[in-house]
């Protein structure tokens, strides 16, 4: 399978209803890919956006991990580990 363009993943993720959908499918065609916090709560227009990604790892068995925070990263991030 080849790998999407950051274009075409966010097209899948706009097409999506709701805010679940749209975390899913931004995980599911971004493997190893870091999301800032405020970066998953602006595309998934979830409040508790941190529930709705704890539901898709266990509901879709997707291995989506929180890494502490980091230089260029200074609020930490979630990614899809592959």
């Amino acid at each position: 399978m080849a790998n999407k363009t950051e274009l075409e993943v966010m097209t899948l993720v706009s097409q999506e209803q709701s805010g679940i959908k749209k975390l899913k499918v931004l995980f599911e065609n971004s493997p190893e890919k870091a999301f800032t916090p405020l970066f998953l709560k602006e595309i998934s227009g979830v409040r508790d956006w941190t529930r709705t990604i704890r539901k898709i790892r266990t509901q879709y068995n997707i291995n989506i991990e929180w890494v502490k925070p980091t230089p260029p990263y200074p609020h930490g991030y979630y990614i899809n580990k592959i």
